[in-house]
């Protein structure tokens, strides 16, 4: 789980654009007169790309299900466990006797809105381990005839990617395993076990988000007995008997898929830029996208630094944007090195899913020079751009959607004299329980 930044291509984007097809929303790209003049007085033309509209509510789906459509076609070549303890075999703790996933939800594959909600066994986290057996030759989520084992797809999340993960892994009949902090938005975890996911809280900030996810793949209580089965592309799996599973035991397989530093997350992100450069009416002048960790960014470099993808090999200026108060990726381009975020400071930005500690994944694309800058903005600026959205574009954004906004309507922006730009709304996951920002002071 190193911040090791991967390299993606055009040429990845395009290989997850192929197994997105007819599985993600093609999002439309929204423009809107008042919106021109609110945000520059009507001298630059806006096209935002709705992904607050994606299922799941976010962009976060894109690069989620192509982790695990891709996991999925490295797993063939994934041995069974042997019949007896091998040092290839991780024995890791099982999944619930029920072999039907206990989130509720029908794993989001239809869009007429949430399940009931349910709450999440944690038997998987108690089950003493036993030896596996050579199962049969496939992984599934449920113990159905011929199945090779259980398979679950783990990660950590403050709540849109842990979405986006556990209806992915629902929809290819896996199970997901979220790891969130306590302090995330409700509605987002109830969101998740919606999907079908099983949820573990954990402290904020990252360091506590990944020691959570450590603990889940090796558990302590058989960590001495421990090691790691590496897919083809080297990212963690262990294999567990399951308690409770017919004779012989059917064993668990989890595979983490990581929200900032998976190529494959980076390309699915990308796709979202593919679409909008060719839904475009006119060549766009830049792109303002914004930042946590950095994935989207990364995956969106990925495309328009390549003139095969822009319209008629035109260069489009890219810009991040980031809440003032959690700037890593500001810090990191301006410094030439990778600059964590104070997470004091971070923990109090409204843009909940920008809290990220490091700039991560974006990091290969500033070191690059892929971004121009990355726009900061601040806290009353971000409640009331997402205010003026949900009144005139109709789109209900979350605030770390209306930070890119944020950003266009900054002076700084608006000096650089762009006439045509794309703007990424990245998600709609609001939790309409709690007082809205722009109640606490906008524009």
């Amino acid at each position: 789980m190193a911040d090791v930044p991967p390299v993606v291509t055009l040429a990845d984007v395009e290989a997850a654009a192929a197994r997105l097809d007819g599985v993600a929303h093609v999002t439309p790209l929204l423009t809107c007169l008042s919106l021109d003049v609110a945000l520059s007085g009507g001298t630059t033309h806006f096209y935002f790309k709705a992904e607050a509209l994606q299922r799941t509510g976010s962009f976060k789906f894109r690069g989620a299900y192509n982790a695990v459509a891709a996991l999925l076609e490295r797993l063939e070549g994934v041995p069974p466990p042997a019949a007896a303890p091998t040092p290839a075999a991780a024995l890791v703790s099982a999944p619930p006797a029920d072999p039907v996933m206990d989130g509720g939800g029908d794993g989001g594959g239809r869009d007429g809105g949430l399940p009931g909600y349910g709450e999440a066994s944690s038997d998987a986290e108690r089950a003493a381990p036993a030896v596996t057996t050579s199962p049969p030759p496939r992984w599934s989520a449920a113990a159905a005839p011929g199945a090779r084992g259980y398979l679950t797809f783990l990660s950590h999340s403050s709540g849109n990617h842990g979405q986006a993960v556990a209806a992915a892994a629902a929809a290819v009949g896996a199970r997901a395993h979220i790891v969130v902090p306590a302090a995330s938005a409700a509605v987002k975890r109830a969101a998740i076990k919606a999907y079908g996911g099983t949820i573990t809280t954990c402290a904020a900030g990252m360091v506590a988000r990944r020691a959570a996810v450590a603990r889940l793949l090796h558990p302590p209580a058989v960590a001495a007995a421990a090691s790691a089965v590496s897919s083809a592309d080297a990212l963690p799996i262990a294999v567990a008997a399951a308690a409770g599973s017919p004779s012989p035991p059917l064993p668990e397989l989890r595979v983490l898929v990581d929200p900032h530093n998976s190529a494959d997350v980076i390309a699915g992100h990308g796709t979202l830029a593919l679409e909008l450069l060719a839904q475009a009416p006119t060549p766009l002048d830049a792109l303002i996208v914004p930042v946590g960790s950095g994935s989207m960014l990364a995956g969106v470099a990925a495309v328009v630094r390549s003139a095969a993808a822009t319209p008629a090999g035109r260069p489009v200026r890219l810009f991040g944007a980031q809440p003032a108060v959690a700037a890593a990726a500001a810090a990191s381009l301006a410094a030439g090195r990778r600059v964590a975020n104070d997470p004091v400071g971070a923990a109090t930005t409204v843009a909940d899913g920008l809290r990220a500690d490091l700039c991560a994944a974006g990091w290969a694309a500033l070191a690059r020079g892929d971004v121009e800058e990355v726009l900061l903005v601040g806290e009353p600026d971000i409640g009331g751009w997402m205010r003026v959205v949900w009144e005139r574009l109709k789109v209900m954004i979350e605030p770390s959607a209306a930070v890119g906004v944020a950003a266009a309507a900054g002076e700084r922006f608006g000096r650089l004299g762009m006439r045509h730009v794309g703007v990424v709304l990245c998600g709609g996951n609001v939790d309409l329980g709690a007082p809205l920002p722009w109640q606490r002071g906008g524009i």
